[in-house]
């Protein structure tokens, strides 16, 4: 019969013990690199683009990831100091939700850009010279672009 090994130092933990946690807070760790984004995204914007939809978005995103960020953040280190503990159903849930949202709204986003869209499509095909009016729109609205971007992102 083999003895379990002794006790490490005070202070100091077995590998097996910290190696689950430390892909967690270095996960954290990569959400919370986003504050500098924040200073940028505030430093050079102007009043105008501030009340553009897509800056506001973009500051909500960024907040939910920094508080994703968090959240490991302190369950890494709890879980670091005591190994034992154990977090509950709720917090893993808020943080499953948290990383959802997220991608809930690039697609919402989609959603309605491709009914802006058809929306737009329809208004103009009904006139006279519609193909040539169609093929103006397309080129120079918004839509085709912000879909483009929006599928970059949607990474499932």
């Amino acid at each position: 019969m083999t003895l379990p090994p002794p006790p490490p130092p005070p202070g100091l933990n077995y590998i097996a013990v910290i190696s689950p946690v430390l892909r967690s807070v270095l996960l954290g760790r990569s959400f919370l690199v986003l504050l500098p984004l924040v200073y940028g995204l505030l430093f050079f914007s102007t009043p105008k683009t501030r009340r553009q939809p897509v800056f506001v978005l973009n500051v909500f995103n960024i907040c939910l990831a920094v508080a994703v960020g968090i959240t490991l953040d302190y369950r890494g280190v709890r879980l670091t100091l005591d190994p034992l503990s154990n977090f509950g159903y709720p917090f893993d849930l808020s943080i499953s939700i948290l990383g959802i949202i997220q991608s809930l709204l690039i697609n919402v986003g989609r959603a309605i850009n491709l009914i802006l869209l058809s929306k737009t499509l329809v208004a103009l095909g009904s006139g006279p010279n519609a193909g040539a009016i169609i093929l103006q729109k397309w080129a120079h609205a918004p839509y085709t672009k912000l879909e483009w971007f929006r599928q970059l992102i949607d990474v499932r």
